[in-house]
């Protein structure tokens, strides 16, 4: 394929792609198989940079006890989230917030302030 011949269509398999992704290390996370679940959603966040799926590694993270990677994964997925058009948070976004809380007291406070992610 050419970038010429690209079509906007041809754009939301990227999307569709990094859902099933974030789909499937979800299972994998709820069936316990966290080696797995981070391999499908670190590429999801990857891919997509959606802050439900960076809520999602971040579970994973600290479920294999790896603290700073959940919090920066957390502290990213909130700054994508503050950086949208919304009135209230989601459900998830509070979630988020309070798993970032715990895991680093003060932090949750401070993510419209962080500069852009780079990826």
């Amino acid at each position: 394929m050419k970038l010429s011949d690209l079509k906007k269509d041809d754009l939301a398999y990227t999307s569709a792609l990094a859902a099933y992704w974030d789909t499937l290390g979800w299972v994998y996370f709820r069936m316990e198989d966290v080696d797995k679940a981070v391999k499908y959603l670190s590429s999801a966040w990857t891919l997509s940079q959606s802050p439900p799926m960076g809520y999602h590694l971040g579970q994973v993270y600290s479920k294999q006890h790896r603290k700073e990677a959940a919090v920066h994964i957390y502290r990213m997925a909130l700054y994508r989230s503050s950086s949208r058009t919304h009135a209230t948070q989601s459900e998830e976004e509070t979630d988020a917030r309070s798993r970032l809380e715990h895991l680093s007291p003060g932090s949750s406070t401070d993510t419209r302030s962080m500069p852009v992610p780079m990826n």
